[in-house]
């Protein structure tokens, strides 16, 4: 069976992966070896049956963690996009070259505070420094540092204390 789109840059493909629904466009999804191999997208292409081939109707399950492939999705929707080193592996998984992908060590500390125009050094695990220390510092995608509000003793903020 052959699983394509009919229109391949308006398609929206909607995937099950370990319980959590994913949408994706199939042009982004072919970017990757995994789903240009399981689309069967070359052969098609080369035979010249992408008008014969049916739609995609229902989400297809890959048994894979959700919250560790929305990393992948990401990735494959913007390259620029900061991978998580500590999900590599899942990038083998899913026929990505790794040493294309633009990784993020969420870990890696700075030298000095995350605060725009603060210019103490960092403290402890943190990336921010002592006088900051009630602000979250968790990094998140094409916004920013989350600076939110967090207890005394914690080092993430409610919403992402998961994150550490």
């Amino acid at each position: 069976m052959l699983l394509i789109a009919t229109q391949m840059n308006d398609n929206i493909i909607t995937l099950d992966v370990g319980g959590t629904i994913f949408k994706a466009s199939y042009t982004c999804l072919i970017k990757c070896e995994f789903f240009n191999s399981m689309f069967a997208f070359q052969e098609c292409h080369r035979e010249g049956m992408l008008q014969d081939v049916p739609y995609i109707n229902e989400p297809i399950y890959i048994d894979r963690c959700g919250h560790v492939f929305k990393h992948v999705l990401g990735y494959l929707r913007n390259d620029n996009y900061p991978y998580p080193k500590k999900y590599v592996e899942e990038l083998d998984y899913f026929l990505i070259d790794a040493t294309d992908v633009n990784m993020y060590d969420p870990n890696q500390l700075v030298e000095e505070c995350i605060v725009d125009g603060c210019y103490k050094p960092c403290y402890g695990n943190r990336n921010v420094c002592k006088d900051h220390l009630h602000l979250c510092d968790y990094y998140i995608r094409d916004v920013g540092y989350c600076f939110g509000k967090i207890n005394v003793g914690e080092i993430r903020c409610s919403k992402h204390i998961m994150e550490y």
